[in-house]
Order: C-alpha cells, then structure tokens, then sequence
C-alpha cells in the first residue's frame, strides 16, 4: 500500500473513532420516561394516523404549562394515551369521562405550546388497592393514601421532564401523604428515582387485578413524608 494511502486510511480511522466516542458520550445517561403508570411510552410500536403529531418531533419552545385536566381536554388525552400505550392497554373514553367526574381535583395535564402533551389521572385511595385496568375509580370514605393511575407523556414531549413536573404537581396537592401505583413498561428506572419502592399485595382479590395488566406489572408505594 503507498505510504500517502496508508496515511489517508489512518487519519480517516482516527476520525471515526473520535465519532464514535463523541455519540457515546452523548448517549450516557440518557433515562427512559414516566409509563400506566406507569407512564412508559417507550414502546417501540408503530401509533395510529391519529396519533402520529404526538410521536413527531417539533420544536417544542414553550415553558410547560401544568393545569387541572377538563371534560374538553379528553380528545387530546386520548391521543397522547395512544400514542404510549399499545392497544389492549388503551382505555376508553367513557372511562377516562367518569374517572374525571369522580375525582376532578386528581386529573391534570401539561401542555406546551398550547398543546396538551401529557397528563396524570389519580385519586385518594387505600393502600394495597389496585385499579384494574378499564375499571373506574372507587374513592374511598376513609382513604388514606395517593393512587396514581396513569402517567403518560407523549414522546414527542420526551426529555422536557413533563412527567417529573406532573408528579410534583400531585405531590404537592397532598403533601405527607404515601403514594401507590401500578408500574408498567418501561416505567420502573423513573418511579425508583422518585423513591416509589415495590410492595407485595397480600389480597388475593388486588393481586388479580395487577395480573390483569400486560406484564411486567408491579405495585410500588412512596412512603409518606
């Protein structure tokens, strides 16, 4: 090989490992987002025409904007929960209306540039109860504790910490109290920094109802304080 190849082919070998390390480097620490609740929407699926302006990427510029959820923000709700979840995941509108109706002061969303890019539904509820997936929420008269249902950020809204703002918010409405939720796809790294820790329900009766989510399924609690 000629001396002047030789050399070509070394200055170009140096370049791609220079390359190379630069998008390691780039790449590390780079988390999953929130999932039901799970919140995960790192699904690796292909969504639905109606779906695909939330998996776009556009150029988000907006601070978020972190308000109670309404009866007239359900269509947008809707399409981000498409846009993360697979089918048999998603639930319907005519349970996301009642679950709104039960504990309108537990549902909110975020928005960027007006435009509705995640949300979080909940209620006040017992430990060591879970919702069953498609089932309507079941306050309770003497609750005692924070149930989180569903966290969901659309990924074309991934990376602005919509989720972590989104949690803070509920964190805040009922401050000291522990909070539980069911923890799906990709979720559990997020809800773990957030100091949710995994608990064994007992109740034969709550653990049917997290089997009946498409595993893996785990119930984690946030002590309170």
């Amino acid at each position: 090989m000629p001396a002047e190849t030789a050399r070509l082919d070394r200055a170009a070998a140096a370049k791609l490992r220079m390359v190379c390390g630069f998008a390691r480097r780039a790449n590390r620490g780079r988390r999953p987002g929130p999932g039901k609740t799970g919140g995960a929407c790192d699904n690796g699926r292909r969504t639905p025409r109606t779906a695909l302006r939330m998996t776009a990427r556009p150029r988000l510029s907006g601070p978020p904007v972190i308000r109670a959820m309404t009866p007239a923000d359900l269509p947008a709700v809707l399409a981000v929960q498409r846009a993360c979840y697979p089918p048999e995941m998603n639930e319907a509108a005519a349970v996301l209306r009642e679950r709104l109706a039960q504990a309108p002061d537990f549902a909110w969303i975020a928005a960027v540039d007006r435009e509705i890019r995640a949300y979080l539904v909940g209620y006040p509820s017992r430990l060591g109860k879970v919702t069953p997936l498609g089932g309507g929420f079941e306050p309770p008269a003497t609750p005692d504790c924070l149930y989180l249902h569903d966290l969901a950020v659309a990924p074309a809204a991934g990376g602005r910490g919509l989720g972590s703002h989104l949690l803070r918010h509920a964190l805040a409405v009922r401050p000291g109290w522990p909070v539980a939720l069911v923890c799906v796809q990709q979720a559990l790294p997020f809800w773990q920094r957030a100091g949710f820790v995994e608990r064994r329900l007992a109740d034969p009766v709550q653990a049917a109802r997290l089997a009946g989510y498409p595993g893996p399924a785990r119930y984690m609690v946030r002590p309170a304080g």
